[in-house]
């Protein structure tokens, strides 16, 4: 293969007289480029999650309430990226954000590598490593949750049809290093998404994504899965501001017992959620960004229980609320 390129590189250089000096400009090029440095961003924000009606011992609490902070860092001349997160969340938090005995907090760091395989013309393919440790502190008094470490595999790529349309996909293949174990704790999961975009112009390009995320226990039992239609429609209005409307249609969602595999709880054609993304660039480093989105999801059954109440209204219907905040600085 060497040989190959080798060979077209020299037909290159004497089929034109200024293939040479061409040769050396790229060259020169190239060498400004590796002298770039590596570029650091980062992403702080808070992100609050909140179910309507969602009650704990009858008192009205959010679901998670989540300061975070995201860094990311490339090189123009490297194939490698990497990606750090720290997440602290509240849950089970009255609505003055006040705790109560059932409150606690679970906290996430995620690193990430990742590695670009292939890019080119038509398409692109990449490849991604991940480690996660998410840990759940609660009161002394209060019986201990679930905490793991986690390991994922994520290809990612797509593959231009033409300069409008593109078949693009990422797959998630997780594993579960929990420190509890039993039937109902999860060990492997798989997530994707799988779609086509097309880019009408400069300014507005569409999405449309077939999403699954099903989850498995030790002894291969599948746990829980979700089947959505997702879109996204990223649209640049001027140099400032840039907007995101997006979509997810719950095609089904469906909780299984592993113990006898029946379907304990589900959602067919139940569920969707509606949202919206707005990036500010106040300056050329700094971008001011929001997230809000509403969700309605129908189950067949109830999700209360003594102790919990998520659903509410005709009892089988959940209301979801996410409202984020943050800013992005590039330095």
């Amino acid at each position: 293969m060497k040989n190959y390129q080798l060979a077209l590189v020299s037909l290159a250089l004497f089929a034109h007289p200024f293939s040479a000096l061409a040769k050396v400009d790229d060259q020169i090029e190239a060498q400004e480029v590796q002298a770039l440095p590596w570029k650091i961003n980062t992403n702080t924000f808070l992100e609050v999650e909140d179910f309507k009606g969602h009650r704990v011992n009858g008192e009205r609490v959010f679901d998670k309430v989540s300061p975070a902070l995201q860094l990311g860092l490339n090189k123009p001349d490297s194939d490698w990226s990497y990606f750090m997160e720290y997440k602290a969340s509240m849950r089970n938090y009255t609505t003055n954000y006040e705790s109560r005995p059932t409150s606690y907090n679970r906290n996430r760091l995620q690193l990430q590598a990742n590695r670009k395989l292939y890019k080119g013309t038509d398409g692109n393919l990449n490849l991604s490593l991940v480690y996660r440790k998410e840990s759940n502190d609660v009161r002394a008094e209060q019986p201990p949750k679930n905490s793991y470490h986690s390991y994922w595999l994520i290809p990612s790529g797509g593959y231009n049809f033409n300069e409008q349309l593109s078949f693009v996909f990422w797959d998630a293949g997780y594993y579960y290093d929990n420190t509890f174990s039993g039937p109902y704790i999860n060990q492997w999961e798989w997530e994707s998404e799988h779609g086509f975009q097309y880019r009408f112009n400069d300014s507005f390009s569409a999405k449309l994504m077939y999403y699954t995320d099903w989850t498995w226990n030790s002894s291969g039992t599948k746990t829980w899965e979700q089947n959505q239609i997702r879109g996204y429609f990223p649209t640049k209005i001027n140099e400032e501001w840039n907007l995101q409307p997006y979509f997810r249609f719950f095609l089904s969602e469906k909780n299984y017992n592993p113990l006898t595999g029946e379907t304990t709880n589900s959602a067919d054609l139940g569920g969707l959620r509606l949202g919206l993304i707005v990036n500010y660039n106040l300056t050329s480093k700094v971008t001011l960004w929001s997230n809000v989105a509403w969700e309605t999801t129908h189950w067949d059954k109830s999700k209360n229980n003594q102790v919990v109440t998520i659903t509410y209204g005709d009892n089988n219907r959940q209301d979801f609320r996410l409202y984020s905040v943050g800013v992005k600085y590039s330095w």
